[in-house]
């Protein structure tokens, strides 16, 4: 992992930290380093990709990007740090990819691929019943 990868870890840490992707539960995002290239990385993924639901992270990230006039000030700020994370997937990696798994606890990971190349990603997950 070299430093170009450790400096967008650390962003995206930093973006993430204390975001909870809401559904029927709360749960924390998860960065993961994934290797150089894409079959490595997709091989160390705990599922197999073709098996996966695949969705557009624009759709995965929909309720959680909005702002609602309803919302307190921390909700509106959760929000941004939202739209700053879907910033980051759409203007500053390329191949972004998100994947649905399982049933009920449902894992996504949404896998990109850094400027250098290298493959991240971020995880967390759904209670969809």
């Amino acid at each position: 992992m070299d430093i170009t990868t450790q400096l967008y870890t650390s962003y995206i840490q930093s973006l993430t930290k204390d975001l909870l992707f809401i559904s029927e539960s709360e749960y924390p995002w998860q960065t993961l380093y994934l290797g150089e290239d894409k079959a490595q990385a997709l091989n160390r993924l705990p599922f197999d990709v073709s098996q996966a639901r695949p969705i557009e992270v624009e759709h995965l990230l929909r309720n959680h990007t909005k702002d609602e006039s309803w919302y307190s000030t921390e909700e509106l700020a959760t929000a941004e740090k939202y739209r700053q994370f879907l910033s980051l997937l759409k203007e500053e990696v390329k191949n972004v990819s998100a994947y649905k798994f399982g049933e009920i606890e449902v894992h996504i990971y949404i896998i990109a691929q850094l400027p250098n190349g290298e493959w991240i990603a971020m995880k967390t997950i759904s209670v969809e019943t």
